[in-house]
Order: structure tokens, then sequence, then C-alpha cells
């Protein structure tokens, strides 16, 4: 409790995507250590998708057809717009560009996520497979043995409240 912005509520202000220093109320450093004491606790940092179509259909996902600005959009599995890729294409300068707390590291160090012990998952959808390959494309993502492991897809980390008929697809594993 008390080490992020979010716990108490807080959004980004009007126009902005993130919180300053990803919404830390401590030093990065702290954090670290808190968690490097704790071995039950574990940092998870989720990222939302991009725009995708979706959030443009005007009546809902059970609709997987509809009319935006006299264009037909399927909405069937919806991928990024070009408002999405942007997004997504500036979380990735963000994670490449230098931390407040440590000009000499990028946010990506900052953050951890460059050690070895990282593990990067992503819902098998469209939008969040390409939100993930823009967002951590050129970023040097390891695996403990150093092998380029990339992002893994999981099944489980579909969404999976309510009945969105546009959403459903065969799971990763088919």
């Amino acid at each position: 409790p008390g080490l992020f912005a979010q716990q108490l509520g807080r959004v980004p202000e009007q126009g902005e995507y993130q919180l300053k220093n990803f919404g830390a109320l401590k030093p990065w450093k702290t954090i670290f250590k808190l968690l490097n004491s704790s071995p039950e606790h574990r940092l998870l940092i989720m990222i939302r998708h991009g725009q995708a179509w979706e959030n443009l259909n005007p009546t809902s996902n059970s609709n997987c057809e509809f009319n935006f600005e006299g264009k037909v959009i399927q909405n069937f599995d919806s991928s990024l717009t070009p408002l999405g890729k942007v997004q997504s294409e500036t979380l990735n300068i963000l994670l490449k560009s230098p931390s407040l707390e440590n000009p000499r590291e990028t946010w990506f160090e900052a953050l951890g996520l460059n050690k070895p012990s990282t593990t990067f998952l992503t819902s098998p959808l469209t939008r969040t497979l390409q939100t993930s390959q823009i967002v951590f494309s050129n970023l040097p993502i390891v695996s403990s043995d150093s092998e380029r492991v990339g992002i893994v897809a999981h099944e489980l980390l579909r969404a999976g409240i309510g009945q969105a008929v546009c959403n459903f697809r065969l799971n990763a594993h088919t």
C-alpha cells in the first residue's frame, strides 16, 4: 500500500496517456528493494491494448460489423486503429527513453524489464498481439540463458467478462 498512484484512484491528466514515473509514488529502487526482501510478492505491469476498432463500435461487441465514418468495419477479433498503433509506438518510445530517476538507464531497464526473470505475456487477440509487438519492438527481451524469447500469447489472458461474440475465436493452441 502507498507505492502506486493507481491504488489511490489517480489517473493520467486530460490528454496524457501515462502517470508520471509510471505511477510510482516512491523511487523505483525502493520498490525493487521491497520486492527483493519479500519473495512472495511480484511486480505486475499491465498494459492495456491501444485503441481497437471495437472501441469505436457505436452499438456493442455483439455486432461484429458496423459503419464508421461511411466505411463498413469488420469487427471480429478487432485489430488496432491507426491511433491505437500510435499509442503503442508512443509507449515503445517511452520505454526506450531515459528514466526520471537515472537518465543513464531507459525506462525498460528502470522497470526491470531487461532482467532474465521477466515474463512477457499477452492475450492471443489480434489487438493485444499487435500492441505487444509494437510496444516491445527493438527492446532486449531475454531469458535466463540469454536467448531471445519474445512475448508469449496465453489463452487465459483473453477478455472473459460477458458475452462478447466478436471476441470469440479459436484458442491459441488450436
